[in-house]
C-alpha cells in the first residue's frame, strides 16, 4: 500500500505585524522634546492562502497620525504614498497571499510636558488588530 499525501491549508485571517522590522506589539516612541516628528513602520504581512481585506485603520492619540507607503504585490513593490498629505487610511486594501503593506505611523509632540498613550487600531475582514501606543514628552527631550 502507498500513502498519499494531501496538503490541507490552514489559515487564522490574522496578518503578521512587525513594528521598524521588529516582532513587535506596542508602538513605544519613549521621551521625545517638544515640537518633535518620529514615525514608526507597521508592516503587514498575509501569510494566509486566502486574501485578507485591509478595512481601516485609525488611532486615539492625538499628535498621531498614519498612512499607507509601500504595498508589496507579488514580488513588485509599489509605492502608494510619499506623504502624509491627503491620507488614505479609508481606502480599501487587499492583500494577497505573501502580500504586505507598510503603514507610517507619524507623532509630532506637543509643546508641552505629557505622557500620552492609546492605541492604533488596524481592522481586517477577519481581525481586530490593536496596538498599544505610547510616548512621553519633556522639554529638551532625550
Amino acid at each position: 500500500y502507498g500513502t498519499i499525501h494531501f496538503p490541507i491549508p490552514i489559515y487564522n485571517g490574522d496578518v503578521h505585524v512587525t513594528i521598524d522590522e521588529k516582532n513587535a506589539n506596542v508602538l513605544n516612541f519613549e521621551l521625545l522634546g517638544y515640537n518633535q516628528t518620529r514615525y514608526k513602520i507597521v508592516k503587514l504581512l498575509n501569510r494566509n492562502p486566502v486574501k485578507v481585506q485591509l478595512l481601516y485603520y485609525f488611532t486615539n492619540v492625538p499628535f498621531c497620525e498614519g498612512y499607507y507607503t509601500y504595498l508589496w504585490r507579488s514580488g513588485q513593490q509599489k509605492l502608494l504614498k510619499q506623504s502624509k498629505e491627503d491620507p488614505i487610511q479609508h481606502q480599501l486594501v487587499e492583500l494577497a497571499p505573501n502580500d504586505y503593506i507598510e503603514i507610517n505611523v507619524t507623532i509630532t509632540t506637543p509643546n508641552v510636558a505629557h505622557n500620552v498613550s492609546g492605541f492604533f487600531v488596524i481592522e481586517t475582514n477577519y481581525d481586530f488588530i490593536q496596538l498599544p501606543l505610547t510616548f512621553r514628552t519633556l522639554a529638551g527631550g532625550c
